[in-house]
Formats: structure tokens, C-alpha cells, sequence
């Protein structure tokens, strides 16, 4: 009697014993899988980020060309415009030197015309009325 209690009280420390382990061996496995299902996640989203750091460096690369020659045509339109702006300013410089020689043209011509007018024998309205009756008579 004491002994088969002892035997039975022993065997079932050992089925306790035995349950435990499986249960330790399936928490094993299944820490197992859960860390193989992690380490493949941080693999994935280590080649993930590798990836998306290679296409963010190829990106800015293509960006910073792309600005560089932006800025050169900017710096080419900023020169040309400039050079616009020195032609656009000559050529106002000589449309201004030519009104002023026009207007000193027509300013003499009319200065000639009064003064040709004045230096003139004057005529008075008789005769003025004999010379274009005459031309009517001439007809």
C-alpha cells in the first residue's frame, strides 16, 4: 500500500512531469515558428527598406540634375533677358534721338517756310484777284 501509493504518487508526478514537457515543447515550437515568422518580416522589410533607401538616393540624384539644369536655363534666360534689356534700351535711346531729329527737321522746314513767307513781296487783295482772274481768262 505505501509503496503502491508512493509508485502511483511518483507516476503521476511523472505524467505531470511528461504533460509539462510537451507543453514546453509545443511552446517551443510555436516560439519557433512565431520567430522563423519574424525573422522572414525583418528580412522582408530589411530588402524593403534596401530598396526604397536605393530608390530615394537614385530619385535625389535625378532631382539635383534636374535643378542643376534648371538653374542653368534659368541663368541663361536671366543673361539673355538682360541682354534684351540692353537692346530694349539702346533701341529706345535711338527712337528717341530719331523723333528729336524729326521734330528738328519739321521745326526747320517750318521756320524756312515762315521766313520765305515773310521775305516775300506782299501782294495786295486786288492783285491777288488779277492774277486769278487772268488764270480764268487763260483758260
Amino acid at each position: 500500500p505505501f509503496f503502491d501509493k508512493m509508485v502511483s504518487e511518483e507516476m503521476q508526478d511523472f505524467k505531470d512531469f511528461q504533460r509539462i514537457v510537451k507543453l514546453q515543447h509545443a511552446q517551443i515550437a510555436e516560439l519557433k515558428t512565431t520567430n522563423n515568422d519574424m525573422e522572414r518580416r525583418l528580412e522582408f522589410q530589411t530588402r524593403e527598406r534596401y530598396e526604397l533607401e536605393t530608390t530615394l538616393e537614385e530619385q535625389e540624384a535625378l532631382w539635383k540634375d534636374k535643378c542643376k539644369t534648371l538653374e542653368g536655363e534659368r541663368d541663361d534666360l536671366l543673361r539673355c533677358l538682360e541682354t534684351e534689356k540692353t537692346t530694349n534700351a539702346k533701341l529706345w535711346d535711338l527712337v528717341i534721338q530719331k523723333e528729336k531729329a524729326i521734330q528738328q527737321a519739321h521745326q526747320r522746314r517750318f521756320e524756312q517756310s515762315q521766313q520765305s513767307r515773310r521775305n516775300a513781296p506782299q501782294r495786295s487783295p486786288a492783285d491777288r484777284n488779277i492774277t486769278g482772274n487772268q488764270r480764268i481768262s487763260g483758260d
